[in-house]
């Protein structure tokens, strides 16, 4: 293993570029806010995470993460976890000539995450450090997140259980609840459980894993709800998983991926996050694009159209305020939560009310969408029905692309990533 960071450098300074310096920006897929908090136990006050991260689509000059202690809740509030945690933490390159190298935070290899913590960086580690003259475009990298608290007890916060974000299966990723004595900082390589420890698949992850690219790249924030956790996918970073909008962003074009931070919960609507999004908005300042998935949930929750546009209009403002500098809005897209033959045909499958063709809430709000664009911040929409709603009966699924009619089954979300992927590959800096 190798401890060394640029130490604080003038975070504010190095961030703004200037004589050749590429700013710090999201550099890799795969960061997660945390969206629940589990109690430690039997003596269990520490908690490893080990999750796999793909560099965007130019070399790295360097890399760092970026942790926080307070979750986003089932209303989307931004709500401070009850007490303090012990932040350590890796970053490991498979192959490189030295793969482990050790965070740390102003020069100290742990730091303590106050409750509420809104970003907590380490120091930025140079490629050098890994004994690389840069770290390649597409390098999987790996990070060791471990955090500890005092007394049993007291929580831990980590993702819910989301079929797309969960630890992937084969891939090396993984965690484990654990006495203090033990600890998988240092170490590279799959985790092992210690000796009174127990395996866990939901993780907690950096919020945000960011670098210098030697030339400028765009990166994402993935905000939304379910369909934004990939929820019925496999999980993942968006090789094989992770829901589409990972998957997108995994390949836009030549094996290009693009960064991503996902802040996100299932159930979750538009007028909920208006007013919660100041320690979020900490991550969007290190991104270029905003996908904004929330209203769905807005029309099951008796909003009406206009009442989901002015959420969305606040949402696009505290972007664009925060430094994005792109925002898209997905568009509203086809619910079908009832089905005589498990979702195999359109035909017997029944829209759920206002989402019907002609229905209150679905189509009217698209309809304020189209007219939208270019105006109180929205740039873009992303439109997932080409590979989503049928042909023929456009208010219904595609057959065999869902099993429940609101959620992508795996084969749904690999046929919907091309919509984003061939949007973000023309996305610029």
């Amino acid at each position: 293993m190798f401890g060394l960071g640029l130490g604080k450098l003038g975070l504010t300074a190095l961030r703004s570029g200037g004589s050749g310096v590429q700013a710090l920006t999201i550099a890799a897929t795969r960061g997660e806010s945390p969206t629940t908090t589990i109690a430690s136990s039997s003596g269990r006050t520490r908690f490893a995470s080990r999750s796999r991260h793909r560099t965007g689509g130019a070399a790295l000059k360097t890399v760092c993460g970026g942790w926080q202690n307070y979750y986003i809740s089932g209303t989307r509030v931004e709500t401070n976890n009850t007490n303090d945690m012990t932040l350590q933490a890796h970053f490991e390159i498979p192959g490189a000539p030295t793969p482990v190298v050790v965070a740390t935070f102003s020069g100290v290899s742990s730091v303590l995450l106050t409750a509420g913590k809104d970003l907590q960086l380490c120091d930025e580690i140079p490629a050098s450090a890994f004994g690389l003259t840069e770290i390649p475009a597409g390098t999987d990298v790996y990070c060791v997140s471990e955090v500890t608290v005092a007394t049993v007890g007291q929580n831990f916060i980590r993702t819910i259980s989301s079929s797309g974000q969960n630890a992937e299966s084969g891939s090396d990723e993984g965690g484990w609840f654990g006495p203090t004595t033990a600890t998988a900082v240092g170490t590279g390589g799959a985790l092992t459980v210690p000796g009174g420890g127990s395996s866990t698949s939901t993780l907690y992850f950096p919020s945000c894993v960011l670098g210098r690219f030697k030339t400028p790249q765009p990166s994402a924030i993935l905000f939304g709800s379910s369909l934004v956790t990939g929820q019925a996918d496999n999980p993942g970073y968006g090789g094989n998983g992770g829901g589409f909008y990972p998957r997108g962003l995994y390949n836009v074009g030549s094996g290009r991926a693009i960064g991503w931070a996902r802040q996100a919960y299932g159930g979750t609507a538009a007028h909920q996050a208006v007013g919660n999004t100041t320690k979020q908005a900490k991550v969007w300042a290190y991104a270029t694009h905003f996908i904004c998935e929330l209203g769905s949930n807005d029309g099951s929750q008796s909003r009406t159209p206009a009442q989901t546009m002015t959420a969305y209009r606040s949402i696009w403002a505290a972007a664009k305020a925060a430094g994005v500098t792109h925002v898209t809005q997905q568009l509203c897209a086809n619910r079908c939560p009832t089905s005589t033959d498990g979702w195999a045909t359109p035909a017997n499958m029944t829209p759920l009310a206002g989402f019907e063709t002609g229905g209150s809430y679905k189509d009217p709000l698209n309809t304020l969408l189209l007219a939208e664009v270019g105006t109180n911040g929205l740039d873009a929409l992303l439109d997932i029905a080409p590979n989503w709603a049928d042909a023929t009966l456009t208010d219904r699924i595609i057959g065999g692309r869902t099993g429940d009619g609101v959620h992508p089954n795996p084969t749904g979300h690999a046929a919907i990533a091309p919509s984003l992927a061939t949007a973000a590959a023309s996305w610029t800096v």
